[in-house]
């Protein structure tokens, strides 16, 4: 099946948050029964899921009366949730007077140019002072389970999504009921791990509506010291407060080359312009899926109805902020699909 083809065959049904099967090049376990599907969530305004969670904060705080006219929101982060929030949270009903996200310098400039141009003002971290930390200095202390929710003495409030349960709730209530609705039976859901709200929201309204004994979710996490934007590695999860741990079933850790390969592989081969976070939970998925075929326990995941295994691969945002800075991590033959190695050999 040719390239343009596949692509109309599977977006003839626009839907907020499409759920399209992955071509077969792609799914080396297809003669396992293994039938695997992207999410695409950069169909969701400003290209991202982290529209999501940025609502559900939002919405939180002005509900709880936290949330005042004429606040200072800060937050730190590495990009979308930064752009979302510099869009929404001057908005009416939330009605910010400023929106200050605390950014390292190190962040690539396609994802530091959106926020920037909403109208958010950019800060580094503190010296000696990670840009979490410094988002909840500023704010007044950050979300704390059990504690009154505080903001400082001059009107700055941390939403702080790496605590905050409320980033979660749009992805339980309204992202997991949007999958189900057309792929009614998931065996296995594949997501990625970064503030944590992602992968616990979707993971409680994946366990909730189908059982948590159906589903087994695999979070997907970079292998220790390697960077993929908006994923974290082990280390890096010291400071998400967010039960991320309980939320998933297995962690697979993934190297960050193969991730941006399986990227490029996804939108070479079906048109998906997807985010490099999206190559790496596809990796994740392959990972998991040799490791119980290699174990002989694959069969533990089919679907009893039919016997297949279904796994549905979250793609969260679009690859236009990191056109950029893809291709120059990937050697010079990897960057055209006639050169280019598939993924899971580089992993071999």
């Amino acid at each position: 099946m040719g390239k343009e083809s596949y692509y109309l065959d599977n977006f003839d049904r626009p839907h907020p948050l499409p759920v399209i099967p992955v071509c077969d090049d792609l799914n080396p376990f297809r003669k396992d029964g293994v039938e695997l599907y992207v999410a695409l969530g950069y169909h969701l305004p400003y290209d991202t899921m982290k529209f999501l969670a940025v609502l559900g904060l939002l919405t939180n705080a002005r509900e709880t009366g936290i949330l005042e006219p004429g606040d200072v929101l800060v937050e730190a982060t590495s990009g979308a949730s930064g752009y979302v929030l510099a869009q929404l949270g001057t908005a009416e009903p939330f009605s910010a007077s400023r929106i200050v996200l605390i950014m390292k310098d190190d962040v690539p400039l396609g994802k530091r140019f959106p926020p920037y141009f909403a109208g958010a003002e950019i800060r580094p971290p503190e010296s000696g002072v990670s840009g979490i930390g410094t988002a909840r200095k500023l704010g007044g202390g950050g979300w704390k389970p059990g504690k009154k929710w505080r903001k400082s003495r001059e009107g700055w409030l941390n939403l702080d999504q790496y605590a905050n349960p409320a980033n979660g709730v749009l992805y339980c209530d309204w992202a997991a009921p949007k999958i189900l609705e057309q792929i009614r039976d998931v065996n296995v859901f594949c997501g990625p791990v970064g503030t944590g709200g992602t992968i616990v929201g979707l993971s409680e309204g994946l366990r909730g509506r189908l059982g948590r004994e159906n589903v087994t979710i695999v979070g997907a996490m970079c292998a220790p010291g390697e960077e993929v934007p908006g994923v974290r590695d082990l280390d890096a999860m010291k400071e998400i407060s967010t039960p991320w741990q309980r939320a998933i079933d297995e962690r697979i850790e993934v190297p960050a080359k193969p991730s941006y390969l399986a990227a490029a592989w996804l939108q070479w081969l079906m048109s998906l312009p997807v985010g490099l976070s999206s190559g790496l939970d596809c990796v994740a998925a392959w990972l998991f899926l040799k490791k119980h075929k290699e174990n002989g326990d694959l069969d533990r995941f089919r679907n009893q109805r039919d016997g297949k295994i279904r796994v549905v691969i979250l793609c969260h945002d679009n690859a236009r902020p990191y056109v950029v800075d893809r291709f120059p991590m990937l050697p010079t033959k990897w960057q055209k699909p006639r050169t280019a190695p598939w993924p899971w050999d580089v992993l071999a």
